[in-house]
């Protein structure tokens, strides 16, 4: 549970620092696995569907946000946030494919970043509420930090939507086109992390199915 706190907490407050997508990406990336060892950290049966669910939400939104800094990366020439800026005048497809990935990350409803997230609340929660004594004291703790974690998270993640909607291009920028068959592969992977939050009960029926048992 320390290692889930610590993990999480790190991965947040180093992400913030970076202007720099991929690292920021990668320093996201310490956060949610920081959530999975929340999840872990509660040794209750479930636990290992609930992690299922969450990488199987995380694999296709990550895919997607480090598809996109490849390709701003290829067409652009810079791996900063900055060159994020007003790519949705130069591709909209891609911006609202890229926002789909990164309110996903974020865990915002109806995608599947939203019942990852969900899942491994409740699953700490509900460990925390039937223990007792310090290790119930502890996972209260490790809730109160998910919880926290996930609202610290709300201002980088954020930063690189406003980026991508509100700030203005380069002219050089906005005149390159971003090849048809990128832009087509992000939004097949927000339209699965859709579908994913909107149906997910045949997804949670399969890593129950899937999951260890004691």
């Amino acid at each position: 549970m320390v290692c889930a706190m610590l993990t999480m907490t790190l991965g947040n407050l180093s992400a913030y620092r970076q202007t720099n997508l991929k690292r920021l990406l990668a320093y996201s990336t310490i956060a949610h696995a920081g959530y999975l060892l929340a999840a872990i950290a509660t040794m209750r049966s479930g636990a290992s569907a609930v992690v299922l669910i969450y990488l199987a939400g995380y694999l296709v939104m990550n895919l997607g946000a480090f598809a996109v800094a490849a390709i701003v990366h290829a067409n652009n020439g810079t791996e900063t946030v900055a060159g994020l800026r007003g790519l949705w005048k130069q591709s909209p497809g891609l911006a609202i494919g890229f926002a789909v990935c990164v309110a996903s990350l974020l865990g915002l409803p109806p995608f599947a970043g939203f019942v990852a997230k969900f899942q491994v609340f409740r699953e700490v929660h509900s460990a925390a509420s039937t223990s007792g004594g310090t290790l119930g004291t502890l996972t209260f703790l490790l809730f109160a930090v998910a919880l926290l974690n996930a609202v610290l998270s709300v201002g980088y993640y954020l930063k690189l939507i406003r980026t991508v909607f509100l700030d203005e291009p380069s002219e050089a920028e906005a005149t390159k086109p971003i090849a048809g068959a990128a832009v087509g592969f992000v939004v097949l992977l927000a339209v699965a992390l859709t579908l994913l939050g909107l149906a997910w009960e045949p997804l949670a029926a399969a890593a129950n199915a899937a999951r260890l048992t004691p």
